[in-house]
């Protein structure tokens, strides 16, 4: 763990790793060198999000997802899985400030009913493209940094 209480891996400190879940569904970063945060969601369309947002989110995207009018629901999780991303690649906690380091956020398609972004420090973007239809799989285009997605294998 460092000093944010971020899980490390022992015997690779310049490798860096985040991972989320949601349902079924896993999705992993890795990287090395630069710190990362995923985090996936599947869409629940039995939630108040305008609540949510205005309790979860900043004052900015809450009045985002409540003019989104028959949108809301996608809209708020769209915002709520870049602000999951990067508060795991900080390193900080989602009722922390989050501190000004420059991040880049990217939204990822994993498929329908789902959202997902990846989170990278600094402020150099990564491009991320799917690599295959059947079943979402990504990776990064750009040397050092690995994302890979998709739903587990059945237990």
């Amino acid at each position: 763990m460092d000093e944010r209480g971020k899980p490390r891996l022992c015997d690779e400190p310049g490798i860096r790793f985040n991972l989320s879940h949601s349902g079924p569904f896993a999705l992993v970063a890795v990287a090395a060198g630069r710190e990362v945060g995923v985090d996936v969601e599947v869409i629940s369309g039995d939630r108040d999000v305008v609540r949510l947002a205005e309790v979860a989110l900043s004052r900015a995207e809450a009045s985002a997802v409540r003019d989104a009018g028959p949108d809301r629901v996608p809209a708020f999780y769209e915002a709520w899985v870049r602000k999951e991303a990067v508060a795991k690649c900080l390193g900080v906690g989602l009722g922390a400030a989050l501190p000004p380091d420059p991040v880049f956020v990217q939204a990822l398609e994993v498929g329908p009913g789902m959202k997902a972004a990846l989170a990278v420090a600094g402020a150099e973007p990564v491009e991320v493209a799917p690599r295959s239809a059947s079943a979402p799989s990504f990776a990064a285009v750009r040397p050092r940094l690995r994302v890979r997605g998709g739903k587990p294998p059945p237990p």
